[in-house]
């Protein structure tokens, strides 16, 4: 977990650095943000659609990147993930595991939505996110399953 964690420091330091340090927690920014997240659990859905396992990692990890920082970018805080759960749960015999990764993709989509709702209360906003990340984990955990790597090692390939 603490590979993961490190992972999500990085990605905080790295967008601060590409804003000279001057972060901008504005809606517009907040938008943004949503915006990156949800085109990146599109394009994990459609690449367990099309069966293609390479995009299904790139995907997920793409979603690691753009939520964790979207986590920061609502709370002001940075996001620790051994407060979350990641137990994918039981397989179903002849389930592929890979439609749990579309599933939770299709969730955080959802959450992210009503999230910049405007009419959505700030306290259900935190709560939407931490269902989002609890999704995330969810994926992280489907990868580790699936695939039998440790979804820390797909995130590295796409932060180097």
């Amino acid at each position: 977990m603490s590979d993961i964690n490190k992972q999500i420091e990085d990605i905080v330091l790295w967008n601060q650095i590409a804003q000279n340090m001057q972060e901008d927690f504005s809606d517009a920014k907040i938008q943004a943000q949503v915006n990156y997240t949800i085109e990146e659990a599109h394009e994990t859905v459609d690449a367990v659609l099309e069966d293609n396992d390479q995009e299904i990692l790139d995907g997920v990890a793409d979603i690691f990147v753009t939520l964790s920082y979207l986590y920061r970018l609502v709370t002001k805080e940075t996001l620790v993930l051994n407060e979350f759960d990641l137990d994918y749960g039981e397989a179903v015999e002849g389930y592929d595991l890979r439609y749990g990764i579309a599933s939770c993709s299709l969730i955080i989509i959802g959450m992210c939505n009503a999230l910049v709702h405007k009419d959505t209360d700030p306290t259900v906003k935190l709560d939407l996110l931490h269902s989002a990340v609890a999704n995330l984990c969810e994926i992280l955990a489907g990868v580790e399953d699936t695939y039998s790597i440790c979804p820390s090692t797909v995130i590295g390939e796409i932060l180097t």
